[in-house]
């Protein structure tokens, strides 16, 4: 007699399913849940998924008059931040939660790693290549500054295994990079650019603002078709934001801004050119050529997403069931991590509507969500979870509700890409704004006792 298979193992057997319904007794005695079992490859029940690592360099030699990141001009300070963030890469080296789970990509941004000098780079990699489990194919990914780059520096981190570079660039005119306050030039960020396509990295990345006090259509075009020329192989653009209390925000009080209608003309324009010059969209504000996207990006937004542990003052992870944020203040981080605990300044266990509402949230940030693969997580439909949210959206044809996924279309949806985002918000997290802030080196580092605090003294 054939074997049954494992994925009909009851069926025709007599009396099932057995589901008397009251006042009828039921007769099975339930034990075990759920019922609906199939087959499996006992790997997957002990496997440790991969998880992405970000590690923050909280150092720039000139501080932009727009940026609101945690940042300060080196003073001297550089040394003992590195040997903090060392030890701390240690305390979770020791973890169990941690070991065996191998680290897909690493993304070392800021501030700027690259005001860094080539030694600190190359013993601050390999730390923590010692120290922690790095996938075969791990990219390593890296933000520099087109002042902060030479080519022995470059030639270092290459040998180091670093792919990716990526360059703050913001505008290929002179004239808008001073108005934002930057300091370097655009034949600076040329000649930076050319000197990493030198040395042989695989990926060279760069940055483009829009938006900006003073900027026409044609700036935009110029900025887009320079970058192009440039052969990236990937874009990231960003709205300019004044925010409050930057120096941008002061000198430009009173002056007059783009609205969101010539915002929309900038955005249309620049993804159009994008677009037919082969760089296809893979975030709500990001363009590569096939192949040449950051595959830190798509590890923490890009549905399922990954885990992302976070190395390092004021970085975030989503580890283990949490979301935690480290100490913003760099003397207080030094000061966690010398008393042998981890610097954690506030976080949450999320529980399962902020679990779900979070896969929607950041993999529609990577353009699109797959519905077949949110049911197999969480076991709910996402039409069913969120009916109104999707009419709406789709009314103001944001996104696409297809059958198998929804979808941010383009460029509409993706110019509201935030707004999109913030419709999939649990109640609690309205209003309130994102945890990675410069203002957080004032908030109060929380004390804990002996009992409730990990500590890794030696």
């Amino acid at each position: 007699m054939a074997k049954r298979s494992v994925d009909k193992w009851w069926a025709n057997l007599p009396g099932y399913p057995p589901r008397d319904v009251y006042p009828e007794l039921d007769r099975e005695h339930v034990i075990y849940y759920p019922s609906d079992l199939s087959a499996i490859d006992p790997a997957t029940i002990w496997a440790k998924p991969n998880i992405c690592c970000y590690v923050h360099i909280p150092f720039c030699q000139h501080l932009c008059d727009f940026c609101v990141f945690l940042k300060f001009r080196p003073s001297g300070e550089e040394e003992a931040y590195l040997a903090a963030l060392k030890k701390e890469i240690d305390f979770y080296s020791r973890l169990p939660q941690i070991r065996g789970r191998l680290i897909s990509a690493l993304y070392l941004g800021g501030g700027t790693p690259s005001v860094l000098s080539a030694r600190q780079l190359a013993d601050l990699i390999g730390h923590l290549r010692a120290r922690l489990p790095f996938a075969e194919g791990v990219e390593i990914e890296m933000e520099a500054h087109p002042l902060s780059v030479d080519p022995a520096k470059l030639e270092t981190l290459r040998e180091k295994g670093v792919e990716r570079i990526s360059f703050g660039v913001q505008s290929f005119s002179d004239s808008l990079l001073r108005s934002i306050g930057s300091a370097h030039t655009a034949d600076q960020a040329r000649h930076a650019i050319g000197l990493a396509h030198q040395a042989g990295f695989p990926k060279v990345g760069l940055d483009l603002m829009f938006g900006r006090p003073g900027e026409t259509s044609e700036d935009w075009a110029h900025d887009v078709e320079s970058a192009i020329e440039l052969n990236p192989a990937s874009v990231s653009t960003y709205r300019l934001r004044v925010a409050p209390h930057t120096p941008l925000a002061r000198r430009t009080e009173g002056s007059k801004l783009w609205d969101r209608e010539g915002l929309y003309e900038l955005w249309k324009d620049g993804v159009a050119r994008f677009n037919s010059r082969g760089y296809g969209q893979y975030g709500g504000t990001d363009f590569a050529r096939p192949g040449g996207e950051s595959r830190y990006y798509r590890g923490f937004c890009r549905a399922p997403q990954q885990e992302v542990l976070g190395f390092g003052a004021g970085t975030m992870s989503y580890i283990h069931g949490h979301v935690y944020v480290n100490i913003h203040n760099l003397a207080e981080y030094a000061q966690s991590v010398a008393a042998g605990r981890l610097p954690v300044l506030m976080g949450r266990r999320i529980d399962a509507a902020e679990a779900m509402s979070r896969y929607i949230v950041l993999g529609l940030k990577s353009l699109e969500v797959s519905k077949p693969e949110f049911r197999k997580l969480f076991g709910f439909g996402i039409d069913d979870l969120y009916p109104e949210q999707l009419e709406t959206l789709e009314g103001h044809g944001l996104i696409r509700n297809d059958v198998d996924a929804i979808r941010l279309t383009s460029p509409l949806g993706t110019f509201y890409v935030n707004n999109v985002c913030k419709y999939f918000f649990t109640p609690n997290n309205w209003g309130k704004p994102q945890p990675l802030r410069y203002e957080l080196i004032n908030v109060g580092t929380p004390s804990l006792s002996t009992d409730s605090a990990l500590t890794f003294l030696d």
